[in-house]
């Protein structure tokens, strides 16, 4: 009887710690919200851009490596994945996607320090002011040609009165 104590105290403590966690994971999920998610996704955006401008600018001296290796590689993984069982192949599917949020929240912070370089730096505040300027200049010639469009009516009008006369 003690025996059957110990198996059930031993199941209940494993099936606590599936639920926590569960519970961690969803907690997890929930911290991210459609804003959250956007907002990173857009910073996830411009840190792949620039990743990849960087991979870009490597390309040409691993090219020669990734050919030499290629063929071998996929023959292993081939025979790697018919071997899987499902619970390996499941794991392994949980394995990528907790790889791929962390990918997204490496993105998204690299997007974040780019873009605030970006916002920090001399050019963008000239290029802003510049843009400032701009606007104020194009209000003004646009109240400006209000105005004389309004008087140019007028002065038709005036002269359409005069003539009708």
């Amino acid at each position: 009887m003690a025996t059957a104590t110990k198996s059930s105290t031993t199941r209940t403590k494993t099936q606590a710690k599936k639920t926590a966690t569960s519970a961690k994971a969803t907690a997890k999920q929930a911290e991210r919200t459609l804003r959250t998610v956007a907002t990173d996704g857009a910073y996830a955006y411009v840190g792949l851009a620039d990743n990849a401008i960087h991979v870009l600018r490597t390309l040409p001296s691993k090219a020669s490596e990734l050919r030499a290796e290629l063929p071998k590689n996929v023959e292993s993984r081939a025979k790697g994945l018919v071997d899987e069982t499902p619970k390996e192949l499941q794991a392994r599917l949980e394995s990528a996607r907790t790889s791929a949020e962390k990918e997204f929240d490496l993105l998204a912070a690299r997007g974040r320090t780019v873009i605030g370089s970006i916002q920090g730096s001399a050019a963008t505040k000239r290029a802003v002011a510049q843009v400032r300027n701009a606007r104020t200049q194009v209000k003004a010639a646009r109240t400006s040609i209000r105005r004389a469009v309004g008087q140019s009516v007028e002065a038709v009008d005036a002269n359409v009165a005069k003539v009708g006369a």
